[in-house]
């Protein structure tokens, strides 16, 4: 009774053999065509992994522009009343990423500080308004309260130095 087993294994053991040998003859009768089929998916996937890595960095260019739009907007309203902030164009945030993922803006020269003359301004303000123009397409204006300013401060001054020249005669 063993003996019609252990001819049935033997019979699948040798057709298995065959399928194997025969899988093989046909391999390396057509190996040129499984490098080619090995360098097809390495190409597939290092086209799908550049355009995930340029999908991220649209992404991300996208998220720098929002962002600049909101920071737009949050300096508009923490300057209302001192200087008018009209934002110009449909973008007008104009600083651009390079490769290397570096902010980069262009000087504008004259600055606003500059041409309405806010040296009395602290220097970091000076600077931020600096930064506000070179980095958005904006058009800036000093609202009347800010241009009263000087104007006070050389009132203020003047009754200094009439404090101080009478603090002398004393």
């Amino acid at each position: 009774m063993a003996l019609p087993w252990l001819i049935g294994a033997a019979v699948v053991a040798l057709g298995a053999a065959a399928v194997s040998a025969f899988s093989d003859d046909s391999d390396s009768g057509s190996g040129g065509n499984g490098d080619e089929e090995r360098r097809r998916r390495e190409r597939a996937e290092q086209e799908r992994k550049a355009r995930a890595h340029k999908e991220k960095l649209e992404s991300m260019k996208e998220a720098f522009v929002q962002e600049g739009m909101q920071r737009a907007n949050e300096l508009q309203q923490s300057l209302d009343g001192q200087i008018k902030v009209i934002l110009l164009g449909d973008k007008p945030f104009k600083a651009i990423l390079d490769d290397d993922d570096e902010e980069f803006h262009n000087p504008v020269s004259p600055t606003y500080v500059e041409v309405y003359d806010l040296q009395f301004l602290p220097q970091e303000t000076q600077d931020y308004l600096v930064k506000l123009e070179s980095l958005y397409d904006v058009e800036l204006e000093p609202e009347e309260v800010l241009m009263n300013v000087p104007v006070r401060l050389k009132e203020i001054d003047h009754k200094l130095a009439q404090l101080k020249a009478l603090r002398e005669k004393l």
